[in-house]
């Protein structure tokens, strides 16, 4: 345990890794989400990739100050609340300036390369402009819904300014997420943080190496 603590002591960075299971897209509406009722796709939310290598870019050069406005997210800062209490138990003093929480979308498939990479995102966009009057799946049954990209929020976006996707993932420092930070409280899981005062940095997956200018944007 001495050798442990010492270890622990010692690291200078821990990252708190939370692999999203959240809200890239969202259709308003006032049944399923009464507290999240504005259509969004917070495209700036980087993707998790399976890549082994990634490079560390600074704070996100993307224009993802609206997004980071209404984060709808798990909130990732219990994470370091359990750390908090393992310290404890071990008797190690934490030291804040060291830790970052780690976010990240978990796309549900694996992506290796920059076609996992193109596939999926193609996949996105099918489910975000669909045929209008088509048949969604819900997990309450078969619903008709205009598409996403028709509703008032969307109809006017133009593609080429939106924000270019990222494969890998944002750190945020751990007091990104308080309490003074929550615009919604939690519903279903989900808390709605506005973290524009802690622009993240930015790592981006290495999907081809070499190739990293595909998987960022240079808006900035």
């Amino acid at each position: 345990m001495k050798i442990f603590k010492e270890v622990i002591s010692g690291l200078d960075e821990v990252w708190l890794i939370s692999i999203q299971e959240s809200l890239r897209q969202m259709i308003g509406g006032e049944d399923e989400w009464p507290t999240i009722r504005k259509t969004f796709f917070e495209r700036s939310l980087p993707i998790h990739a399976t890549a082994h290598n990634f490079d560390r870019i600074g704070p996100d050069p993307r224009t993802v100050e609206n997004d980071l406005s209404h984060l709808h997210i798990r909130n990732p800062k219990l994470l370091y609340g359990s750390w908090l209490q393992v310290l404890k138990e071990i008797e190690v003093r934490p030291c804040e300036e060291r830790y970052s929480l780690l976010l990240a979308f978990n796309p549900r498939r694996t992506i290796c390369d920059l076609k996992d990479a193109e596939d999926w995102l193609q996949w996105e966009e099918n489910g975000w402009v669909p045929k209008t009057g088509s048949t969604w799946s819900s997990q309450e049954s078969q619903i008709e819904r205009v598409a996403a990209s028709e509703t008032p929020e969307s109809r006017d976006e133009d593609i080429s300014m939106t924000v270019r996707p990222a494969f890998g993932f944002w750190l945020f420092p751990v007091d990104a997420f308080c309490d003074a930070n929550k615009t919604l409280e939690p519903r279903n899981c989900f808390t709605t943080f506005d973290v524009r005062k802690h622009r993240p940095e930015l790592a981006l997956a290495r999907l081809n190496e070499g190739d990293m200018d595909r998987n960022v944007s240079k808006e900035v």
